[in-house]
Parts: C-alpha cells; structure tokens; sequence
C-alpha cells in the first residue's frame, strides 16, 4: 500500500534532512511500530480499551421493607410478619431459593424454605408470616434466689470455750465445728485464737439476662444475608 504524505508536507523538507536525522526519525519510527505491534499481542491494549468502556455490574438488590416497622418483640401467639424485597440485576433471570432462620444463642433453626422466579431487570416483594420456636423464646438465664451466709471472726479470751462460744451466738456446738475446721482438738482453744462464727445473712435477688434472637432471611444460592432482633416479650 503507498504511503502518501500529508498535503501541508513538503517533500523538500525531508530531503533537506541530514542523514543522522533521518537515522533519528527512522529508528523513532521502528520504536513506535514495535510498540503498539506489543502491546496488541500481549493483550494489553484490549486490557486498556476494556478499561474505559462502561461496564453493567450484575448483581442482587436484597433489603427488608419498612425497615423502621420490623418487629422487635414477639407477640405472646409467637407469630412474626415481615416482608423483603429482591432487585435481579443479574444479566438474566433467575430462581431465587430462600431461607429463613432464626438464631438465638448457639442454637439456630430453619423455620422456612421457599423460591420465586424473577425476570432480569425485575423487583418483587415477598411477605412472611413465620412462628417463632419457643426455644428461641425461652432464652432467660437466671440465677435463683439464695441466702449467703457472711462469717465474722471472734478472738478468743481467756475462760472461752467452743461450747460457751456456740451458746453466746445461739448455735448449735456442731454448727460451730464445721465453721472451724482448722481446730483440731474443740475442748482445746487458746487467747488470741481467731474463731469464724456465722454473720448477717444476705439474699441474693434472682438476676436475668436475655438473650436476644437474630432473624435471617438467605437467598441460599447467592448467599446474601439480611437480618433484624428480636427480644421476648414484657
């Protein structure tokens, strides 16, 4: 294929160029061919040009409606309500399986499977009525009431004994034994002797902790997960 020079070119010009500027030009020229001839065969240049062009991401729209409106407390019929909404923006359409599960400490439970189709480019709403497992309601750790016995210490005087000690805090002899097991010999107990005797009593309340329970909606084939709390009711 001929070469034609531009029209604003002057063919005197190169002619007029001395023959290291011609080398100069020349090997410029061999450079930029190599160039480009490497950067097509590498891959690069469609890298580049892939680069700039837009692209449409594929994805998943997954979120719950009314967001603010979701409950937080079970009823006392353990009947939840929600709904979630599914945007395909996959490239093609889709079934869609579902999971819904309820997690309340170490223990979680499937209480829902399902699947819809949806249409790329597509939206639906899907509401849910589910019944909260007792197991995830009973989850109250509690600590029951009891009365803790807080020993004092007596110093022994001269003329003491166990048996007079006992009487003098309306105890049985046996009782204060079993205070002090490090008294080897009870008939035997000298001045200046540290004797545990019992003290006030103190009632400890019963103490709860509750355990919340975490709702999950799963698309299983994406594995994409939303999730809202709940707690037991008052």
């Amino acid at each position: 294929m001929p070469f034609n020079l531009p029209k604003n070119l002057d063919p005197r010009k190169i002619e007029n160029l001395s023959p290291l500027q011609r080398v100069s030009s020349l090997f410029v020229a061999i450079v930029i061919i190599f160039s480009v001839s490497w950067l097509v065969n590498t891959g690069y240049a469609a890298a580049f040009y892939n680069a700039i062009q837009p692209h449409n991401q594929k994805f998943t729209e997954l979120a719950f409606n009314n967001v603010y409106n979701l409950p937080t407390i079970v009823p006392t019929n353990n009947q939840i309500s929600f709904s979630f909404w599914v945007h395909n923006v996959e490239g093609r359409n889709l079934v869609y399986p579902y999971a819904i599960i309820i997690k309340s400490g170490n223990t979680s439970t499937v209480v829902k499977k399902g699947k819809f189709y949806l249409a790329d480019n597509h939206q639906t709403s899907i509401k849910e009525n589910v019944t909260v497992p007792s197991t995830s309601i009973d989850n109250n750790v509690s600590t029951p009431a009891a009365s803790v016995a807080n020993n004092a210490t007596y110093i022994v005087v001269t003329g003491d004994n166990m048996w007079g000690i006992a009487q003098n805090n309306n105890i049985p002899l046996s009782q204060l034994e079993a205070l002090n097991p490090q008294i080897n010999d009870p008939n035997i107990i000298y001045p200046g002797q540290s004797i545990n005797i019992p003290g006030a009593v103190t009632h400890v309340a019963v103490q709860h902790q509750t355990v919340r329970s975490q709702v999950e909606v799963t698309l299983t084939n994406l594995n994409q997960t939303i999730d809202f709390w709940l707690k037991e009711s008052n």
